[in-house]
């Protein structure tokens, strides 16, 4: 059986959950291997897995399977860890069955959801009836491959850290030994001035002591301006760090992912940089400052000092029997909050949609939903950390009256003076204080592994080279693009969108993708531009292999519009030459008469200073695909690839932008369904039932060999 320590294994997408299960299984059986790790050996799409693909990944892992068909009863008899079916659509880990109170009590390690115990009858509203039992073959190999992120990961070295940090720690000892100061000062005044009605050494103590006020204040406030500097770059290097590594990830991982999840994880930087510059700080200090004081109390009552001690003890152990559950519910707080953002973002975006269809109640209902589970996730880590303090305030209340009782025993009999109690009292306090505070900021710096984990699915995802064209490259007249052998497929058990793929595309032709709907077109020409990489086979640049040539470099080298190429905030000279600092006027206004925009920008207020809106949202859908050409065409492309370049144009402003691009005598391959762009292609590529054809034939033979069926006509 799996222990009840065991890690459960959370999906990072909807799509990931057979993967999370397959990575717990192995887990328990000795393979402790990541997400990470499987997504690279099993690629997966967003649909998910198939119950046939599931099990051949567990071949592969060497495991010997046995899917079965089982009802609740039945589920006590399997070998478990097993892997049930669950909702049609999701996949989750029976790991105990065990009899409870009210009936049969089912453990289940949902990868959606966490850790769960459900009933009989929450089993049965979920159990699709679909078991499969896993046990190790022979071959199966045990191991550790789980890769963890560490912190320095997140940054590069920051300059003048160290010193920041010795003048922050420096302060931080002169405001120590001012709080450890104050309690002497009551001490002698209640012993010594008091008793002997000495106002002059009063006097002078107030006095005295005033100085070591003011000088705790000054150096709290600029120990307050330090942290904060500090704090201010750690979070501002770890994040352009990050940003960095994800703006140059592969295109499928973005589209396997959810917008809202990507925000969410990069929002765990921030509590990551906080417990660093400032947590880490206040640890050393209260680290120091519990020390210092445990050895004055130590000297004045060790019979006081064993009381504090046995109330941090306690709150220490309370910490770590509830520390598996905060970690749990910390994750399930992040995942809601990632929903809900995902939910509202898309709703946002879909708004003219939502209203088309009058579907404003029915969306509201939806992010609601999502709403409220946040909330309820929320509630529930809010509750448990009410419980920590109601602890504490229970143990630091029953530890004051149980000190005033002892101490004041103590004073009666001689071993103590009331100014020793008032100042053990203070020194108590300044204990409690910074060791509890300690022991909650271990507890935090534990818990960065919730968000380090979550930074993780970034970090260590490979990102492209950032080889970039040189001049020399810009000057190469010839650009010929070839497949060999290409194969694709969105992920593991899904068929391949096509196979063997073998074709060249030369320098100055015109080729047309033609096909029908789905069939794979756009695949075919984000893989020929460099966006997707082939499940198999490999992409020739001028005959040497993209990988070696560099994919950004070739990017730099075509100019790409794809069907969800969008505009950004700013104005339209500015993203015609995608906000190029230097951006040549000229040539932005060249382009944009390439593409026929031109006058509908002259007619414009502003002109070229034109505000687009949020991704175009202030131009009609025309406009907005002529200044996305204009786009491609700034960067003076040796070859232009087109999905659909001219579809939401009239057929007159359609056959101007081909006249223009015609003379240009560049390289271009354009995905077309209307006769009149497919009769400009030199060559046609067939893309349809799983292969790819290549027509010798033009365009436009093509067309006249086509037959063409009338449509039925409908009796009136």
């Amino acid at each position: 059986m799996f222990g009840t320590q065991a890690e459960v294994v959370r999906q990072s997408v909807a799509g990931e959950c057979g993967l999370a299960c397959m990575a717990m299984v192995a887990s328990h059986f000795g393979l402790k291997v990541d997400l990470h790790t499987l997504r690279r050996r099993f690629p997966l799409s967003a649909r998910g897995l198939s119950l046939k693909a599931l099990i051949g990944i567990a071949d592969q892992l060497k495991f010997h399977c046995r899917p079965l068909r089982a009802d609740l009863p039945a589920l006590d008899k399997l070998q478990l860890p097993a892997i049930l079916h669950w909702d049609l659509s999701h996949y989750v880990v029976l790991e105990k069955v065990q009899p409870g109170v009210k009936g049969t009590v089912y453990t289940v390690a949902d990868p959606a959801r966490g850790r769960v115990r459900l009933t009989e009858d929450e089993v049965s509203r979920h159990f699709t009836g679909v078991v499969v039992e896993l046990a190790p073959a022979a071959q199966f190999a045990r191991g550790n491959f789980v890769r963890h992120l560490k912190i320095q990961q997140l940054w590069t070295r920051i300059t003048g850290a160290s010193a920041a940090l010795t003048r922050i720690l420096s302060l931080s000892l002169v405001m120590q030994i001012a709080t450890l100061a104050l309690p002497f000062c009551m001490q002698i005044a209640i012993d010594s001035a008091y008793p002997n009605q000495d106002t002059a050494l009063l006097t002078v103590l107030a006095l005295g002591f005033s100085g070591v006020v003011l000088l705790n204040v000054a150096s709290s406030w600029l120990r307050s301006r330090l942290v904060l500097s500090l704090s201010n770059t750690v979070s501002l290097q770890s994040a352009v760090n990050l940003f960095r590594h994800t703006i140059f990830l592969p295109v499928a991982w973005f589209e396997r992912r959810h917008l809202g999840d990507v925000v969410s994880r990069f929002s765990s930087l921030q509590p990551i940089s906080d417990l660093l510059s400032r947590g880490l700080v206040g640890a050393v200090v209260d680290g120091v400052l519990a020390l210092t004081t445990l050895c004055l109390m130590m000297v004045y009552s060790p019979l006081l000092t064993f009381l504090a001690f046995v109330v941090v003890l306690i709150y220490v152990i309370v910490k770590l029997v509830y520390f598996h559950s905060m970690k749990s519910m910390n994750l399930n707080l992040l995942t809601a909050q990632a929903q809900e953002t995902s939910s509202f973002i898309e709703n946002i975006r879909g708004i003219e949609t939502i209203k088309a269809f009058c579907q404003e109640k029915n969306r509201q209902r939806i992010w609601q939903n999502r709403k409220s589970e946040y909330i309820t996730a929320s509630t529930r880590f809010g509750y448990l950390s009410s419980g920590f303090d109601a602890a504490n305030y229970l143990l630091t209340g029953l530890e004051s009256i149980a000190f005033t009782y002892i101490a004041i025993r103590m004073a009666i009999g001689g071993s103590i003076t009331v100014g020793m109690i008032f100042a053990f009292q203070a020194f108590k306090q300044n204990f409690l204080g910074a060791v509890l505070r300690l022991v909650d900021q271990v507890i935090n710096f534990v818990l960065l592994r919730v968000h380090l984990d979550r930074l993780g699915e970034i970090v260590f995802e490979t990102p492209e080279t950032e080889s970039e064209a040189t001049e020399e490259d810009k000057a190469l007249e010839p650009l010929q693009i070839e497949l060999r052998n290409v194969s694709f497929s969105y992920g593991a058990g899904l068929p391949a969108v096509f196979r063997n793929v073998n074709l060249t595309i030369r320098s100055g032709e015109v080729v047309a993708i033609v096909g029908p709907s789905g069939a794979g077109k756009t695949t075919l020409l984000k893989i020929l531009s460099g966006l997707l990489q082939p499940t198999s086979g490999e992409m020739l640049v001028n005959g040497v292999p993209l990988a070696r040539f560099g994919v950004r470099r070739y990017r730099n080298l075509i100019g790409v519009m794809n069907q969800e190429d969008t505009l950004f905030s700013g104005s339209l000279a500015e993203n015609i030459s995608f906000f190029d600092p230097d951006y040549e006027m000229q040539h932005v206004i060249t382009c944009a008469q390439l593409a026929a925009i031109h006058h509908d920008i002259l007619a414009m207020n502003l002109k070229y200073d034109t505000p687009v809106g949020d991704m175009g949202s202030s131009l009609s859908g025309g406009q907005k695909q002529r200044v996305l050409l204009a786009r491609a065409l700034y960067k003076r492309p040796k070859a232009l690839l087109l999905d659909e370049g001219t579809a939401h144009l009239d057929l007159q402003t359609e056959a101007r932008v081909n006249q223009a691009l015609r003379g240009l005598g560049m390289t271009r391959v354009i995905v077309a369904h209307r006769p009149d762009t497919i009769a400009l292609a030199e060559r046609t590529i067939t893309v349809a039932n799983g292969s790819v054809g290549v027509d010798p034939r033009a365009g436009l033979e093509l067309l006249r060999g086509m037959v063409v069926e009338p449509a039925p006509v409908t009796p009136a």
